[in-house]
């Protein structure tokens, strides 16, 4: 809730944390007894652009500080998963656990598993343009491209899809085949036995194709709501 400008956090026990200027809700644990959020304020003496410094917080304990904080999420343990940059050193780093990756100079994707066993990320570690993306899923790594990103998995685990770019060309590459090549791809969409999977392409934001698996349907003016 807001009250006088400044920001709160109720639950059904009363007040949980507050007050702040800018606050975002994150996730809830599996077992629902863990919040985290993340609290940003104003730092005047950060060099950084916007100069901000954000938190992050579980229930009413502060985690940790930096610039920028996003994939936030929760293992089956209850331990915290998220990307981290800060205003007084380079790179990003990605928190699992006990465990550290990084820095990297860029973090394009963060995925977790559905059953949160397995993490999957796309990083580089150079600025544009000549920056080059890899995927590391467990202890496997894949790559350099052009570009990588839109990481899925299929809702019992089995399955890994996303998104690379070669050659200014994006192809999907789902279960180690690759698909295309096509001007973009969106909507990466498995069926619960992940067997099955779509996904939507187009050409110069017109010519929508819905794709099954190895079927291409014809191209129409737009396509939406695939699931």
């Amino acid at each position: 809730v807001e009250n006088n400008n400044k920001q709160y956090i109720y639950t059904a026990n009363g007040l949980l944390a507050g007050p702040f200027d800018t606050l975002y809700l994150k996730c809830f644990s599996n077992d629902g007894s863990l919040l985290a959020y993340e609290t940003i304020k104003d730092d005047k003496t950060s060099k950084s652009i916007p100069g901000i410094i954000s938190t992050l917080w579980v229930n009413n304990k502060k985690i940790e500080e930096g610039w920028l904080i996003s994939y936030v999420d929760f293992t089956n343990e209850n331990e915290i998963i998220y990307s981290i940059s800060y205003n007084n050193k380079p790179g990003i780093i990605i928190k699992y656990g006990k465990k550290e990756f990084g820095p990297f100079i860029q973090v394009r994707d963060v995925a977790l598993s559905n059953d949160k066993k397995i993490l999957a990320y796309a990083y580089s570690y150079d600025y544009a343009p000549n920056e080059q993306y890899y995927l590391c899923v467990g202890n496997e790594k894949a790559g350099p491209y052009e570009d990588m990103y839109h990481i899925s998995f299929s809702p019992n685990n089995n399955t890994l899809a996303y998104i690379i770019k070669e050659n200014n060309n994006y192809f999907l590459i789902c279960n180690q085949k690759k698909y295309g090549p096509y001007e973009s791809i969106f909507d990466i969409v498995f069926a619960d036995d992940g067997k099955k999977f779509v996904y939507t392409t187009d050409k110069d934001y017109k010519d929508y194709v819905l794709h099954v698996d190895d079927f291409s349907s014809k191209s129409y003016d737009f396509i939406t709501n695939v699931y």
